[in-house]
């Protein structure tokens, strides 16, 4: 997953972590959700491996938080092309009982050979998500 983020997007996610970090009075973050990272060096990962580490950590320390990103159907209805850029339109219908499709886009940049999401409401989502990962005190 990690590989597919724009370097930008990884960014807005690692903006949460960031949060996180500094909102923990302990090492709770760093030492439980990020794996053992050391308060040292935090500030020298880059943003894709924060973002990897978060996401391993997000499912074992908050299971079900991520849920409303991988319980879904989701159908690719076009592309738009805008200079640099792609938009990806699609329909995404939850697996839940009563759920409605939505229609979403996202946007991707080429980065180093492919093309990388670099907008999305997933990723919305996801920096939400983490910025509420409940601190233990």
């Amino acid at each position: 997953l990690v590989q597919r983020i724009h370097p930008e997007g990884l960014a807005y996610v690692r903006l949460a972590t960031d949060v996180l970090v500094q909102a923990d009075p302990g090492d709770w973050v760093l030492a439980v959700l990020l794996g053992g990272v050391d308060p040292d060096a935090y500030g020298g990962l880059d943003d894709a491996e924060v973002v990897r580490r978060t996401l391993e950590g997000v499912p074992r320390e908050a299971p079900g938080l991520l849920s409303s990103l991988v319980a879904r159907r989701t159908e690719t209805l076009g592309t738009v092309a805008e200079g640099d850029a792609r938009h990806v339109v699609y329909r995404i219908q939850m697996q839940v009982s009563g759920s409605e499709p939505e229609i979403r886009v996202m946007t991707l940049w080429r980065h180093q050979g492919s093309w990388r999401v670099v907008q999305a409401e997933d990723l919305s989502v996801l920096h939400t998500a983490i910025r509420g990962i409940p601190i233990p005190r």
